[in-house]
């Protein structure tokens, strides 16, 4: 038999894409062959957006740690699928530490916070993460004229029940704003681990609603530097949904948040989304075509058993300034 890879095309190239989103897999056998169901689809790229294991061990990394990923790991469906695609992973509450953490503003506090995240780093093959100062598995990447900025909302975490909070941390946050503000991709995805939407996750401090204040910072940098082309990622709760975030006098920021790849447990719908799916274990898919004369991206929800349950298109120009 014979095998073959094809390279990512030089940065700046405009061209067709498939991307994949992902998260919340807790082990569970009956559902492994979500991995094939994946890499049946030959994505350019697979996006896991967090609670992409369950250790909720917040301590040095012993021998669960390692057991939680290689349960994983040894399974021909999940060695097929990391063989053939192109994997970047960011990680949330469940796979860095514990239910809802946040971890705070030290570098090196708790003593647990670094070893676990370099043990996240040796089982995912991410491009450099972080800062070398201020370690973090916050990273972004290119495929063609498409940005994606992969965002970690817990290492640098502060306590959200705080006047004075943030997500992201200031590191991370300059990181964010530098490289938004001088991308020339058509497209700028920002993948977070929890929900941007305001009634994905209602009276939540664990969401961006703990976090309203930086929230509006990052949408306001948006504007106030005609930052055009940006579509949201979030994941965190089990289901796969599609939002609409309105801002007074400027274009909508669209969201997909999809993070039910293999869990059992699942969340209600909620009525203010534009679709919602919860029935099986899903994914999204992000179907680019940036060689259009109004360049789009197709937004897929799937299920576990392949099937395509609703799709929402949205084009440049709906998310862009007008010509000047």
């Amino acid at each position: 038999s014979r095998s073959s890879f094809k390279t990512y095309p030089r940065k700046g190239v405009s061209g067709s894409y498939r991307i994949g989103v992902g998260g919340c897999a807790g082990y569970t056998p009956r559902y492994e062959y979500m991995w094939t169901t994946l890499a049946s689809h030959k994505f350019d790229a697979m996006l896991m957006l967090g609670d992409n294991v369950y250790i909720d061990i917040p301590e040095l990394p012993g021998p669960f740690h390692d057991y939680t990923y290689y349960r994983r790991q040894s399974r021909p469906e999940f060695r097929n699928l990391v063989k053939s695609t192109a994997m970047y992973a960011i990680w949330d509450d469940h796979d860095s530490a514990t239910d809802d953490v946040w971890m705070g503003p030290y570098r090196d506090k708790p003593d647990w916070k670094q070893p676990l995240l370099a043990h996240f780093q040796r089982n995912w093959v991410n491009p450099e993460m972080g800062d070398p100062d201020w370690p973090g598995c916050w990273f972004s990447f290119s495929l063609g004229d498409v940005d994606i900025f992969m965002l970690d909302g817990r290492t640098y975490r502060t306590n959200p029940f705080k006047e004075e909070k943030t997500m992201l941390g200031p590191v991370q946050k300059s990181w964010l704003m530098k490289g938004l503000k001088s991308s020339t991709a058509t497209f700028k995805i920002i993948g977070s681990p929890v929900a941007w939407a305001s009634e994905a996750k209602p009276d939540s401090n664990d969401t961006w609603n703990g976090f309203i204040n930086e929230r509006e910072e990052l949408f306001q940098f948006l504007s106030d530097n005609h930052i055009e082309g940006v579509l949201l990622l979030s994941g965190d709760r089990h289901r796969t949904d599609f939002w609409k975030n309105e801002r007074k006098g400027d274009y909508p920021l669209y969201e997909l948040m999809s993070c039910r790849l293999t869990n059992i447990h699942t969340h209600d719908l909620m009525p203010d989304a534009i679709f919602g799916y919860n029935e099986k274990p899903s994914f999204g898919i992000l179907n680019i075509d940036t060689e259009l004369p109004d360049p789009e991206v197709r937004f897929d929800a799937v299920n576990i058993d392949n099937e395509v349950v609703h799709s929402y298109t949205v084009r440049l120009s709906e998310i862009s300034y007008p010509k000047r």
